[in-house]
């Protein structure tokens, strides 16, 4: 059955005798948005013996670690973006293909109606005038209208797009069974054609769902003037917008974030094994010293120029300098 729309209406308040009608709810979303800084240092400490306190010394980042902070930011702001979208898209997503299913049984109704269906009924409403107008706060704009049938009608703002008023209508009326019938609009009315209404014809039955309640659409009604389905479909289509747009960053900056710690691992490797393969400086060496008092002895002495001695062996002193 069509669920039909459901308004915040500010203050107002309808009341009506005789039929019903069901109502639906049309969502609404909020959000909440909380930022976070990150900060990242690296600092190390020295404690100065004997000078009574401590000195401290940056590193200054390289710049593979700065690109890994940048890409780590990017990763976090994306990912809550992409959150945001989500959300949006899933707090709307229900009442624009409620909102679309409903057009689509409003339309068989009406059609119904005009083939002129046992259980199914048409009314058009004439001399309708504006009998009275308000103006609460620069916000809630209202317009009472009257017609024929013992109808009335109120006309409420809330939309504007393209600097245009938008209204829903509330509105009763009986029909020629002598039946008080009650309904709520879609907001699809613009200001200029709520003070020019003079006539509206209702398409009514208690028969598409037999629950009990009437459902009542204006014959006029068309999904691209409601302005209730422009409301939630937007808010949907930005929601997919922002959800694929940035996942699809994210994405791009988690493959960078792991290529640039891979490669700084390879670079890392690479280091270690130079390093490891690279001569050492400190090679060890034979020469000959003085037995008895270990003195160097020259190639071209035949004493000890320190005691004298001519006894000699031959050592293994390590050297700390190239030669």
């Amino acid at each position: 059955m069509p669920v039909g729309p459901s308004h915040g209406g500010g203050s107002h308040s309808h009341s009506s005798s005789g039929g019903s009608r069901s109502s639906g709810s049309s969502s609404s979303y909020s959000s909440s948005h909380s930022s976070s800084s990150y900060s990242s240092s690296r600092h190390s400490t020295c404690y100065v013996g004997g000078g009574g306190g401590y000195y401290g010394s940056h590193t200054p980042m390289s710049s593979k670690e700065k690109k890994k902070l940048w890409l780590i930011i990017g990763i976090v702001i994306f990912s809550i973006t992409a959150i945001i979208g989500s959300l949006l898209f899933s707090f709307n997503i229900g009442s624009t293909l409620l909102i679309r299913k409903d057009a689509r049984e409003y339309k068989e109704i009406i059609e119904r109606a005009n083939n002129h269906e046992e259980g199914y009924y048409l009314i058009t409403i004439n001399d309708i005038s504006t009998h009275g107008y308000s103006n609460e706060g620069n916000y809630m704009i209202t317009y009472g209208l009257w017609g024929d049938h013992d109808s009335s009608f109120e006309a409420i703002y809330e939309v504007k797009r393209n600097g245009v008023y938008y209204f829903y209508l509330t509105y009763s009326f009986v029909d020629d069974y002598g039946r008080n019938l009650s309904g709520e609009s879609y907001t699809a009315y613009s200001e200029s054609a709520v003070k020019g209404l003079s006539s509206m014809t209702f398409a009514y039955t208690l028969e598409y769902d037999k629950d009990g309640s009437w459902d009542i659409i204006d014959v006029n009604y068309s999904l691209k003037t409601n302005m209730d389905y422009w409301k939630v479909h937007t808010k949907t289509l930005v929601g997919l917008f922002m959800f694929i747009l940035f996942a699809g960053l994210d994405a791009f900056f988690i493959y960078m974030l792991v290529r640039v710690c891979k490669e700084q691992q390879i670079l890392s490797k690479k280091e270690e094994k130079n390093s490891s393969e690279q001569p050492s400086q400190k090679d060890n060496f034979e020469r000959m010293v003085c037995e008895f008092c270990g003195t160097m002895i020259g190639k071209s002495d035949k004493k000890c120029p320190s005691c004298g001695g001519t006894k000699f062996v031959v050592t293994k002193i390590k050297k700390n300098f190239k030669e």
